[in-house]
């Protein structure tokens, strides 16, 4: 992108983000109870994040009766409309053996050097009235609706989310006692489902662990039935099955994957390779005391980076400012100026974990995708305003007439640097993401 000229109304410079900022300001656990309620409709504890996020299973009941985001119709347009392949669909069950024969796909190879394959709809429903499961893995990626909530939660978590669908007819199990290493929140879209929980037997297992996790505890301590609406919240590494009733199931698992201590230590590896001595070879066959000596080095590097200040929170902030945003394209707009003034598209902010700092001479700082974006004091409402709830391009020039101007060509450079999503539908609800800290 080519930054504005100086002496224009609208400054924009980007660049690669090289050093430590001054930590964000963290939201009140009271707001993130209340904007991830909002989120999922349901009713959170007061403590849930610091008594159950990460430590134990919690029920989420449904706030109100509303709208599910994702519904039997929704699965069928996509069963309809996408070439689904193994492992993003697949059939799951307890007994795998009842999946014996059963191929979801037929192929056809024609003239084109490229196999095509449609969904054969007889062996769907003949695994699932056989008592198996259906699971649509990342279905975020596929279905505006979870596309937005998935962008909703991953602002306000700070942490990546992905979504699995599942739909089930029977009562056997879709999977056996088992744990996922990444926190969910189950949301039971259709029908009923009934959760085991054993707890867990190993204290935050890893995928890629020095200790097997291999054996449940021996008796579950708690079973939980859900229903339309509610919201099961299990951690990682918790054991848990989920049988079917006897009626059509649909639920959404949301994972979460957090940040951990092991990723924080490969961080601060990655910071030390700068420097020569841990780059060089270790002297195997120089004698012990230049092992000795290069071992103390060694230790001296450590001791000096391990004694700087608040490099948790250079680490957290470092992760939110290298988040890719998601997904946009934003075509037309960003190649035909015309059409943007034309079309008077709604504007969507979709930096969900950028990072903004205030300068002391106005200038909004945006960290984000491993860059930072200045922009000149005088654009900092509209940038306020879009962070705030999305607007059509003519209602940023009403609501901040002082800047009106500059619209368009903000607009078009937010949109290059892919900031925004510019649509023509109307805007979804999102829960405000503002969050100004002032830079030193």
């Amino acid at each position: 992108m080519t930054p504005a000229k100086k002496g224009s109304r609208v400054i924009l410079k980007i660049k690669r983000t090289t050093t430590a900022r001054k930590p964000r300001t963290l939201q009140a656990q009271g707001t993130l109870v209340r904007h991830v309620e909002r989120a999922l409709n349901v009713s959170l504890p007061a403590e849930f994040f610091s008594e159950h996020y990460g430590r134990r299973h919690c029920l989420l009941p449904a706030a109100t009766p509303s709208h599910s985001p994702f519904g039997w119709d929704d699965l069928n347009q996509l069963l309809r409309s996408h070439r689904l392949y193994p492992p993003r669909i697949r059939l799951a069950h307890s007994r795998p053996e009842k999946l014996t024969g059963v191929n979801l796909h037929a192929w056809t190879v024609s003239r084109s050097p490229v196999a095509t394959s449609w969904l054969r709809t007889d062996q769907l429903q003949r695994a699932l009235s056989g008592g198996g499961t259906l699971v649509i893995d990342g279905v975020e990626e596929i279905s505006d609706s979870l596309r937005e909530l998935a962008i909703d939660l991953e602002g306000l978590l700070r942490d990546r989310v992905r979504m699995n669908c599942y739909a089930s007819f029977g009562s056997d199990q879709g999977f056996g006692v088992h744990w996922d290493d990444h926190d969910v929140f189950a949301l039971q879209l259709a029908g009923r489902k009934k959760w085991s929980l054993y707890g867990f037997s190993r204290a935050a297992p890893l995928a890629l662990d020095v200790e097997a996790t291999d054996l449940p505890p021996p008796e579950p301590i708690d079973e939980i039935e859900v229903h339309p609406g509610d919201v099961l919240y299990v951690p990682r590494g918790a054991w848990h099955t989920v049988f079917g009733l006897g009626e059509p199931s649909l639920h959404l698992a949301i994972g979460v994957t957090k940040r951990k201590g092991v990723d924080f230590l490969s961080w601060l590896i990655d910071r030390m390779r700068d420097d020569p001595v841990v780059r060089s070879d270790i002297p195997r066959f120089e004698g012990e005391g230049n092992a000795l000596a290069y071992e103390a080095r060694l230790k001296s590097i450590v001791a000096d980076l391990l004694a700087q200040e608040d490099l948790l929170g250079q680490f957290l902030r470092e992760q939110d400012e290298d988040a890719p945003p998601p997904l946009v394209t934003n075509l037309p707009w960003v190649i035909s100026a015309d059409a943007l003034e034309g079309d008077d598209p709604t504007v969507i902010w979709r930096g969900s974990r950028a990072r903004f700092e205030l300068t002391d001479d106005g200038q909004v700082v945006v960290h984000t995708a491993g860059k930072e974006f200045e922009f000149a004091a005088p654009v900092r409402p509209l940038i306020e305003r879009l962070v705030d709830r999305p607007a059509r391009i003519s209602e940023l020039q009403a609501e901040v007439p002082a800047a009106a101007r500059v619209v368009p060509k903000l607009i078009r450079e937010l949109a290059r640097a892919g900031l925004i999503e510019l649509v023509i539908r109307p805007p979804p609800s999102a829960p405000s993401q503002s969050d100004w800290t002032r830079r030193s």
